[in-house]
């Protein structure tokens, strides 16, 4: 089965920020083979400091950790690792933004009341 690079990182960062084993991550989205999860773990290094921290501080960090270590690489390098960076920065964005609008959904469901605003309305 091919999974969506969203459900790949939504597992991933619940992993990360949940602290549950990745058994239990595997029992939980009934994953077919063990190191199936372990690799999309390698794929997607989030740090689990990191997901505790507001954007802002999260580049800054990750800036900083990757200017220690690539004092020597090309500007091309510099570049292509940027790049890298701020793709996994929106993956991460989109994933937040895809689970908050999970979450009205279902508080919507449950409460029986509209919660977001009808587009048009004056405020």
């Amino acid at each position: 089965m091919k999974y969506s690079e969203d459900f790949k990182l939504r597992l991933v960062i619940e992993y990360y920020s949940s602290g549950v084993s990745r058994g239990f991550i595997q029992r939980k989205y009934g994953l077919s083979s063990k190191t199936l999860f372990g690799s999309w773990l390698l794929r997607y290094p989030f740090e689990e400091i990191l997901l505790s921290l507001p954007p802002d501080e999260q580049a800054f960090i990750m800036k900083k950790k990757e200017s220690d270590s690539s004092s020597s690489l090309s500007r091309q390098e510099e570049l292509e690792a940027r790049v890298k960076e701020l793709e996994k920065a929106l993956a991460y964005a989109n994933l937040r933004a895809h689970a908050l609008d999970r979450m009205i959904d279902i508080a919507e469901e449950q409460e029986g009341i509209r919660i977001r605003k009808k587009p048009g309305t004056k405020q």
